[in-house]
């Protein structure tokens, strides 16, 4: 069964306008499963545009590599969060939910230049902290 969105009025339909909700997030909010065991996290991550990837930090174990391992599928979401509204009891934000495969990199050169993807989202001067 196909699902779609309730609201279409709210729907972001240009791919432009989905692709700056994720090069202005911050974090993702991950759901994964593991033997019919649901668990979610959240991760800062940075975005290449040039290869349409998240990378994500973390350390190099624990439970979402676990679950990982177990199944890579995996369904996320972007939130940019403009706030509550006030006198309208309403909330002003933009998302973009997405699903995927997650893969944990092993290679050293690879790795290298996920956290440089992480570093260019985050920092407005990147080549600095590259340099400690």
């Amino acid at each position: 069964m196909a699902y779609h969105m309730r609201r279409t009025d709210r729907e972001i339909k240009d791919p432009h306008a989905l692709e700056q909700v994720v090069k202005n997030g911050k974090y993702a909010v991950i759901a994964l499963c593991k033997n019919n065991q649901p668990y979610i996290v959240t991760l800062s991550y940075g975005y290449d545009s040039k290869n349409r990837s998240l990378y994500f930090h973390g350390a190099k174990q624990g439970q979402k590599y676990d679950y990982i391992n177990a199944n890579s599928k995996a369904y996320l979401i972007v939130i940019d969060d403009k706030g509550f509204i006030e006198n309208e009891c309403g909330h002003s934000y933009r998302s973009v939910v997405m699903k995927g495969e997650m893969t944990i990199l092993v290679d050293d050169e690879e790795r290298v230049q996920a956290v440089k993807v992480v570093i260019d989202h985050f920092e407005k001067s990147p080549d600095r902290m590259m340099k400690k």
